[in-house]
């Protein structure tokens, strides 16, 4: 979808595009709102099946939303600027940044502030812009390690006329250059890093540009999750729904840039856990990140009964736990494929939320795919700029 540049245009659209989607979300929540897992090993029926649903409000409405495909040109970069950074990585800088680019001259006097930075791949690039007298990049990171290796790395590519890329460890919550006018640049921050970033940024004066493309929705401290725009606060409270980090996971479910290997353990290590707990019995009893050394049931037995202090099975209990666990995973297997229907629409919602809190507070956004969903299923992005002031 294209967003008009026009203030009131914007308004109006992403108010619009929060105020219905909340309100389909919530008319097909039986369908969706639920732990598939939990769900799995609980006997009884199924919830309804979405063949018993018109879905075509709803795949309208992400038909609109949908962010389109990237309307940005990337630039041309020296080769070395490339180099030690992996493909997939490369391609989502480059794709991320491109809009950058295009900067006034007075814009070209504000530093990016490459925000959770790591390495500063994304910084190091920022650098070899066309713009003369460009300022300087800093990359903000919270580890010191990720910095200093970073520092290392972009010293060796210094270019005559490139403006210094600088490197800083310390609280992305508290920067100590916050007071200063920037541009704020961050590419797949977590939960309530981009969460914190986009509030900040509504708050601030002195941020004039911001960058984003936000990931792992769930990842946040309060177990309720409470929309960033008074629209879409507003919108979502009208629906009565509540939605948790359970909620928010399901925008992060997609394997499309998992290998092989990854997919096998992660379906895998499920069937384990289904196994385990349906041998179990509810109420169920979670269990922390299964360690690699863990390769069989057996093996995860072990391990599971010792992490919940429980006597361990004989391998013929084991073995009949393993069978109950293949019919849970069919039974989360079809909830999940009903579930993730909704996948998109969650995360497009998800995002026109964050736009809208930056209109309101008075930026231009736009936002779009800016790379393919082959290159990281988080292929989200918004750009945002300070309205000129008429």
């Amino acid at each position: 979808m294209g967003i008009s540049r026009h203030k009131s245009d914007q308004y109006t659209e992403v108010a619009t595009g929060l105020t219905t989607g909340a309100k389909l979300l919530a008319q097909y929540a039986s369908l969706w709102q639920h732990n598939a897992f939990l769900q799995a090993l609980a006997e009884g029926a199924l919830p309804e099946a979405a063949a018993s649903h018109d879905l075509a409000p709803m795949i309208a409405w992400q038909q609109h939303y949908e962010p389109r495909e990237t309307p940005y040109a990337q630039a041309d970069y020296p080769f070395w600027v490339a180099r030690d950074t992996p493909g997939r990585k490369w391609a989502q800088v480059c794709s991320l940044a491109a809009p950058c680019v295009e900067e006034t001259p007075s814009e070209a006097l504000l530093p990016w502030i490459d925000w959770c930075g790591g390495k500063g791949h994304l910084g190091r690039l920022l650098r070899y812009r066309p713009s003369p007298d460009a300022a300087p990049v800093i990359t903000l990171d919270t580890q010191c390690t990720l910095c200093q290796a970073g520092a290392k790395r972009s010293a060796k590519d210094r270019s005559p006329g490139a403006p210094p890329h600088f490197f800083v460890c310390g609280s992305v919550f508290q920067p100590p250059f916050a007071e200063q006018n920037c541009r704020w640049i961050a590419l797949h921050a977590c939960g309530d890093l981009h969460r914190h970033l986009v509030h900040a940024a509504s708050q601030s004066t002195t941020v004039q540009t911001l960058v984003l493309a936000p990931c792992c929705y769930h990842r946040q401290q309060a177990a309720v999750f409470t929309p960033l725009s008074e629209t879409g606060q507003r919108a979502l409270s009208e629906t009565g729904m509540t939605w948790d980090r359970e909620v928010l996971r399901l925008a992060q479910q997609d394997s499309t840039t998992a290998s092989q290997g990854e997919i096998k353990r992660r379906e895998e290590t499920l069937l384990w856990r289904l196994s385990y707990a349906s041998g179990q019995g509810l109420p169920y009893k979670p269990l922390p990140s299964l360690p690699a050394s863990v390769k069989s049931f057996a093996a995860f037995v072990d391990w599971a009964a010792t992490r919940h202090s429980t006597p361990v099975p004989d391998s013929n209990t084991a073995a009949h736990w393993l069978a109950e666990g293949e019919k849970c995973r069919a039974r989360m297997q079809a909830l999940d494929s009903q579930r993730h229907r909704f996948r998109r629409p969650l995360e497009i919602w998800l995002l026109l939320d964050m736009v809208q809190c930056l209109i309101e507070a008075g930026f231009m956004v736009e936002y779009w795919q800016f790379c393919q969903a082959t290159n990281s299923p988080r292929n989200l992005a918004l750009y945002a700029r300070r309205a000129a002031v008429s």
